[in-house]
C-alpha cells in the first residue's frame, strides 16, 4: 500500500467533504418545490444526530463507522489499502472529522446561516490553514463563537452569554497565544473564579476591572457559588477541547484542573413545591384577579405544573405547536431555527395535555380562539427586546414577585423558583412509581441506559398520556380556579 502521510489523508478527506457539499448543493438547486418547515426540521435533526455519531466515533476511534467510505475514497483514486492499518485508520479519522464538519455546515445551510458570505464548499483546505496556533485567545474565542453560530448550535443570545464567560478567561490570564497556554493559566482562572463576586456588573464592583476586584478580599457570602464557578469551568473546557480538535494546542488535558468541588448535592439547588405551596400559589382569590388578566399569567404556571416544561419552552409556543399526535392533543416542544429554542436535542418532544387543562380550564377553547384571531404565537403579549433576550423573561420576573406575595418561602435545601415546577413533576413521578424512561421523556431529559436509551423506540404520546399525564393529581382548587376564570372573563 502506498504510504499515506497525515497530510495526504487530510487532503483526501477534505476533497471528499468538498464533493459531498457540492452534491447536496446541487440537490437543493434541483428542487421544484420549496421545502416545508417540517422537512427542514426533519433534515436538521437528522444532521444533528449524524454529527453526534461522527463526534463519538472520532473520540472512541471507532473507524468501522466510516470504513466503507474510506474504502470508496481509496478505490476511486486507485490506491491499494489494507483495512486496519495505521494509514487506513488515519484516513478514517480524517473522514470522521470531515463528516462531523459536513453535518454542521449542512445544518447551517438549512437555516440560512452566512448568506452574506461565499458558499461553504469552496477551498476547504484553505480554510483549515487559517487555524494558526499563533493566534491569540481573543481571536480564537471569536472563531469559536462564529463556529457555534454557523452550525446552529447557539443562537445569538447564547453566543452573547457564553462569549462573556469565555472572555473572562482573557481578563484573568491575559490575551496569550494558543501555543503558549499552559496548565498554570487554567489554575489561575479557577482560583480567580473562586474569589470573584456575584453580579460583577452591578453595585460597588460594577465599575471595577477584574484585576482590581481580585486585589480585594470579597466576603465569602458575596462570592460566586460553586455551581456558577463549575459552569464557567465547563464552558472553558469545551473551548479548550475545540482548540485541541483543531490542533491549536497540544491537548485538552491541560484544562483538567478546571474542576471545583460542589458544596451542595445535586438535588439541593431547587426544591419542589409542597402541597401547601401549590394551594397558596393557585389560590383562586389571589391567582385569578383583574390585575392578572393577561392569559399567559393564568396559563404559563399551570402548563408548567402539568407538564414539567421549562419556562422558555412554554412562553415561546406557537399556536401550531398545539397538535394531535398519536390520537392525543399535545404540546410540541421543539426548535425551528428561527425563534424557538430548546436546551438539548432530548428536549424535543410531544407532551400530552392534561384533561384538567382542557376539561376544567378550557385550554382547547383558548387555542381555538387564538386560531380564529389568526395569532401565530400562543401568547402574543410576550415579546423579546432583542436577539439576546427571551420570551420567558417577563413571566419569570412576574412569578418571582407573585410567589412572594403568595407566601412561598425557600426551603432548607434550596430555592423555590419557577423551575421548581420541574422538580415537582419529577418528585410526583418518583413517588408514584412512574418508570424513569417515561418521566425523562415527559420532562425532556436524556435517558442513558443502554437498553431503553439506545435500542428502544421513542415513547408514544398515547402511552405517556395514559401512564402518566392522565394520572396527575395535584392538591389545588381546580373548581375554584375554573369558576374564578369565568367570573373575571380572562379572555
Amino acid at each position: 500500500m502506498k504510504k499515506l502521510s497525515e497530510e495526504d489523508a487530510k487532503q483526501l478527506a477534505n476533497q471528499w467533504l468538498a464533493q459531498e457539499l457540492e452534491r447536496t448543493r446541487r440537490e437543493r438547486l434541483s428542487r421544484n418545490k420549496p421545502l416545508t418547515e417540517s422537512q427542514l426540521r426533519e433534515q436538521s435533526l437528522g444532521l444533528e444526530e449524524a454529527e453526534a455519531v461522527a463526534q463519538q466515533a472520532y473520540i472512541r476511534c471507532d473507524y468501522g463507522v466510516i470504513a466503507e467510505t474510506a474504502e470508496d475514497v481509496l478505490r476511486q483514486r486507485g490506491i491499494a489499502y489494507q483495512a486496519g492499518s495505521i494509514e487506513f485508520n488515519t484516513l478514517c479519522s480524517e473522514l470522521l472529522r470531515c463528516s462531523y464538519n459536513f453535518s454542521k455546515i449542512e445544518r447551517g445551510r438549512i437555516w440560512g446561516k452566512n448568506l452574506d458570505s461565499s458558499d461553504y464548499s469552496i477551498d476547504i483546505s484553505s480554510q483549515e490553514k487559517q487555524s494558526d496556533p499563533a493566534k491569540t485567545i481573543s481571536e480564537l474565542i471569536q472563531e469559536y463563537i462564529d463556529d457555534k453560530l454557523n452550525s446552529n448550535t447557539w443562537d445569538k443570545r447564547t453566543a452573547y452569554q457564553e462569549g462573556a464567560k469565555l472572555r473572562l478567561f482573557i481578563e484573568v490570564v491575559g490575551d496569550v497565544k494558543a501555543c503558549d497556554l499552559r496548565k498554570v493559566h487554567f489554575k489561575m482562572l479557577r482560583d480567580a473564579l473562586l474569589r470573584l463576586p456575584k453580579n460583577m456588573t452591578k453595585g460597588k464592583y460594577g465599575k471595577m476591572s477584574v484585576a482590581d476586584v481580585l486585589k480585594l478580599e470579597v466576603p465569602q457570602c458575596d462570592r460566586l457559588s460553586t455551581t456558577t464557578v463549575s459552569n464557567y469551568c465547563d464552558k472553558i473546557r469545551s473551548f479548550v477541547r475545540w482548540m485541541a480538535e483543531d490542533r491549536l494546542i497540544v491537548g485538552a488535558e491541560i484544562a483538567n484542573c478546571l474542576r471545583v468541588k460542589q458544596d451542595k448535592r445535586d438535588g439541593d439547588f431547587r426544591e419542589s413545591f409542597s402541597g401547601d405551596d401549590l394551594k397558596m400559589l393557585f389560590n383562586p382569590n389571589l391567582y385569578v384577579t383583574r390585575k392578572n388578566r393577561k392569559p399567559w399569567k393564568f396559563w404559563v404556571p399551570l402548563i408548567a405544573l402539568y407538564t414539567g416544561a421549562r419556562i422558555e419552552e412554554i412562553c415561546q409556543l406557537y399556536v401550531e405547536d398545539i397538535a394531535i399526535e398519536d390520537g392525543v392533543l399535545c404540546f410540541w416542544f421543539h426548535p425551528d431555527g428561527y425563534d424557538r429554542r430548546i436546551k438539548t436535542k432530548d428536549s424535543t418532544r410531544y407532551v400530552p395535555i392534561s384533561q384538567v387543562l382542557i376539561r376544567d380550564f378550557g385550554f382547547d377553547a383558548f387555542v381555538a380562539m387564538m386560531r380564529k384571531k389568526k395569532e401565530e404565537r400562543l401568547f402574543p403579549d410576550l415579546t423579546k427586546k432583542d436577539v439576546t433576550s427571551r420570551y420567558g423573561t417577563a413571566p419569570s420576573k412576574w412569578f418571582s414577585l407573585y410567589k412572594r406575595k403568595a407566601g412561598i418561602e425557600d426551603g432548607r435545601h434550596g430555592k423555590k423558583v419557577f423551575h421548581s415546577f420541574r422538580n415537582t413533576m419529577a418528585t410526583w413521578c418518583e413517588q408514584h412509581n412512574v418508570p424513569e424512561k417515561l418521566a425523562a421523556r415527559l420532562i425532556g431529559h436524556k435517558h442513558d441506559t443502554m437498553t431503553y436509551g439506545r435500542y428502544s423506540d421513542d415513547v408514544r404520546p398515547s402511552v405517556l398520556f395514559f401512564e402518566v399525564v392522565d394520572r396527575l393529581d395535584f392538591d389545588i382548587d381546580v373548581h375554584g380556579l375554573a369558576e374564578a376564570r369565568k367570573r373575571i372573563h380572562l379572555w
